[in-house]
C-alpha cells in the first residue's frame, strides 16, 4: 500500500528529480526522506519473509508535492486475534484534473511469525 505522506522538498524546490523528500508522516517515525536506504530497511525488516510485499518496497513510488492524481489515506483501524493482525484502511483517491475523488476501505490481513509480518489478503 503505496500513498502520500505529506511530502515537500528539502530545498522548497519542485524538481521531479529530487530524492530528498521530507514526508511528515515518515519523520513520527525518525526518517528524513521518501524511499531512503534507512526507510526501505526498515519496511524489509518487517516484511522479510513476504516477497510481493519486498518487491513493492523495492520499487518504492516517490510522490511529489503537487501531484494532480494521488492516494491518501484518511482513518488507520487495527485489530490483533493472537497471530493475525487486520487492518481496516479508509483511503481516499484525488484526481485533481477532472476534480474527482473517490472513497473506499480495504482491508489487510496479515500473520505475524518469528518477528515478521506476511500479507496473506487484502481486499476492497
Amino acid at each position: 500500500m503505496l500513498v502520500e505522506n505529506g511530502c515537500s522538498l528539502e530545498d522548497g524546490s519542485i524538481s521531479m528529480d529530487d530524492d530528498r523528500l521530507i514526508c511528515i508522516r515518515l519523520t513520527f517515525l525518525g526518517f528524513d526522506y521518501q524511499c531512503s536506504p534507512e526507510h526501505i530497511s526498515f519496511l524489509k525488516s518487517w516484511f522479510a519473509n513476504d516477497t510481493i510485499a519486498l518487491k513493492e518496497i523495492e520499487n518504492c513510488r516517490r510522490f511529489f508535492p503537487g501531484s494532480t492524481i494521488f492516494t491518501t489515506v484518511n482513518f488507520i483501524r487495527l485489530k490483533r486475534r493472537g497471530n493475525k493482525i487486520i487492518i481496516f484502511v479508509t483511503k481516499e483517491s484525488h484526481n485533481l484534473r477532472i476534480n474527482r475523488s473517490n472513497v473506499w476501505i480495504e482491508e489487510y490481513t496479515f500473520m505475524v511469525k518469528d518477528n515478521t509480518i506476511n500479507l496473506q489478503n487484502e481486499g476492497k
